[in-house]
């Protein structure tokens, strides 16, 4: 097997629970019909220096490409983990859907060509998670997906758990993040000291506290910075948390915020580029 079939090939096991390949195995309810998903084991990387360009999730929950691959340029033979909204690599109607693209004009990244679909509409070929996700599964059309924003708002804000804490802002060895624990969190696990606070990121843990925590389903989502045509501005990484939504608003698109005293959605151009972490349904 050469460098690219094992690249391409990855794949996690999902283990005896039934959690899918490229799944944590917490379960995290998104509406009050009770619906849950799945988070991907990382954000999601688009690599394209490889003879074969492939996508996967990063190796490690804390992990972030950062500035220092090439991701502010507009070559495709460049590692990346910033995207503008909907560039997916499938031509599914918008003037830029690769993830290279870098044009700074939000119509340019209308999913199907229009202003009022999601990315799991139509075809479903604007939504990231359509492509075949080499430690995901490996599969196009799986069902990884962006959430909604109101799905987001619903797991940090409004959703019952085992233990009551939904989410901590946390600094594990030096690196920032949302900390979103799953339906049933016991306590015991760990001890957080402001959890569902919505202030700065003073839960200090350790990377060996931090693997034990994850083992039990919690979800990381750090604070990887963003991209404004071909800037990447440096002191945006470990200080803001930018994540893009499956829903459009006007001509801009949703986004989840996470920095210091701010956890929200809201929206913003869609030209941006901001990390993608998907989710896949529970299906009972």
């Amino acid at each position: 097997m050469n460098l690219i079939e094992r690249r391409r090939g990855m794949v996690m096991s999902g283990g005896d629970d039934n959690t899918p390949v490229g799944a944590l195995k917490g379960k995290f309810t998104i509406n009050s019909d009770g619906d849950q998903v799945y988070f991907s084991k990382g954000n999601l990387q688009y690599i394209g220096s490889a003879e074969t360009p492939y996508w996967k999730f990063a190796d490690s929950q804390l992990q972030y490409l950062g500035t220092s691959t090439g991701q502010n340029s507009d070559s495709q033979n460049v590692d990346r983990d910033l995207f503008g909204w909907g560039t997916s690599g499938y031509n599914h109607g918008a003037v830029c859907y690769q993830p290279w693209s870098t044009t700074k004009t939000s119509s340019d990244y209308f999913a199907y060509g229009d202003r009022t679909k999601k990315l799991t509409d139509s075809t479903g070929k604007a939504n990231w998670g359509y492509n075949a996700i080499a430690n995901g599964g490996n599969q196009e059309n799986v069902g990884w997906r962006c959430l909604v924003s109101s799905e987001f708002g619903y797991i940090v804000n409004t959703r019952n758990t085992q233990s009551g804490i939904r989410y901590a802002k946390v600094n594990i060895d030096g690196v920032k993040g949302l900390a979103i624990l799953p339906d049933d969190w016991n306590e015991s696990y760990h001890t957080f000291t402001n959890a569902n606070t919505n202030g700065d990121f003073v839960d200090v843990i350790t990377q060996s506290q931090w693997n034990d925590i994850e083992l039990h389903g919690a979800v990381l989502m750090p604070l990887s910075g963003s991209r404004n045509g071909t800037t990447v501005n440096s002191s945006y990484l470990n200080a803001y948390g930018w994540y893009w939504c499956n829903n459009p608003y006007n001509n801009n698109a949703f986004f989840i915020d996470i920095r210091n005293n701010t956890l929200s959605t809201t929206q913003t151009g869609r030209y941006v580029g901001y990390a993608v972490r998907l989710v896949k349904d529970v299906i009972e």
